[in-house]
């Protein structure tokens, strides 16, 4: 009976303790930089993540994502914008992890 306890309480930790990182498209113009997460698996994901990006005058911008349902075929967007005439972005990189829904 322990042993039946004790592999029911592992597998539920494995599986609720279970997170993966999503490859996030990251594209940049001079004032807008923005990344894509894609749900190409057969069930929903949810994902939290951020966006950062440098502007010309090295200010950092960043953008949040907390808990987004992707279902299936769908896409979450993050932007990061420049402000200021003559203010561009110089780089950008995201990071979001997901978990099954």
């Amino acid at each position: 009976m322990k042993k039946i306890f004790l592999f029911l309480a592992l597998t539920t930790l494995s599986i609720s303790a279970f997170a993966f990182r999503v490859d996030a498209r990251v594209s940049i113009n001079n004032q807008r930089a923005s990344a894509t997460v894609v749900n190409q698996w057969a069930r929903p994901i949810v994902c939290s993540g951020e966006l950062k990006a440098v502007d010309a005058g090295a200010r950092w911008i960043t953008e949040w994502m907390s808990n987004i349902v992707i279902y299936p075929g769908q896409y979450a967007h993050l932007h990061a914008t420049a402000h200021g005439y003559g203010n561009y972005l110089r780089s950008a990189s995201a990071r979001i992890n997901c978990n099954w829904y």
